[in-house]
């Protein structure tokens, strides 16, 4: 009787491991699918920001290059940083 109730805890642990890696493999892809797209947009994102900051460095620099020019006509000496 023993070795039938060991046979059948046996079988169960087996169907359960086998349970357990096919919830695994599940849940590793929606892990992966979630993370492509969280990467893909992180990436638009920070080629969208990049492309903003430095848009507005080259604005600032214009825009110091005619303050310059205005405190040069106004001999307007600019402060010390």
């Amino acid at each position: 009787m023993a070795d039938s109730s060991d046979a059948t805890v046996a079988r169960v642990g087996d169907r359960l491991s086998a349970q357990l890696r096919v919830m695994q493999a599940e849940i590793i892809k929606a892990m992966e699918t979630w993370h492509d797209s969280v990467l893909t947009e992180f990436r638009r994102f920070e080629v969208e920001t990049l492309g903003s900051l430095s848009c507005i460095e080259h604005r600032m620099g214009d825009f110091d290059g005619c303050l310059s020019d205005v405190e040069k006509r106004l001999q307007i000496n600019p402060p010390a940083a």
